[in-house]
């Protein structure tokens, strides 16, 4: 008999004792979280050109402290090149400036915008009290 026919043979046969158990807990299985997804994340897609960073792993995004959306670093490029221009994303009205872009120091942007909110606090903060030690002598 030829490799083929005994593999054909032996894909016909029902398995049966322990091979029918293991064959029916094997399509049992749900694999399909198993299986590599090629979906791209959607905060890894530029809300702008719609650019994916599947297709290109080595853009950059960078986020605006007026209102934190992220945008790859050649639609920042193009579109803030001749001076200061309204947020391209629908819905947000903010006039933006090409110097303020900076990389996120956070995945989560709402992380983001809370320590920036701090820091801007603790900056007040450090005019008014040379040390945390004057800080705490006043309340």
């Amino acid at each position: 008999m030829s490799r083929t026919a005994a593999r054909n043979g032996a894909q016909s046969r029902q398995p049966d004792g322990e091979d029918g158990e293991l064959h029916s807990h094997l399509q049992s299985l749900d694999l399909s979280s198993c299986v590599t997804s090629y979906h791209t994340d959607p905060s890894d897609i530029c809300p702008v050109c719609k650019s994916a960073r599947y297709l290109n792993p080595n853009m950059r995004f960078l986020i605006n402290p007026e209102c934190y959306h992220k945008m790859c670093e050649s639609c920042v490029d193009r579109i803030f090149s001749q001076g200061p221009a309204p947020c391209p994303v629908a819905g947000c009205a903010r006039t933006l400036r090409k110097q303020r872009f900076r990389l996120p120091k956070f995945e989560d942007l709402q992380i983001e915008r809370e320590v920036d909110v701090r820091r801007r606090v603790a900056a007040m903060y450090a005019c008014c009290f040379p040390s945390l030690r004057a800080l705490q002598e006043k309340s």
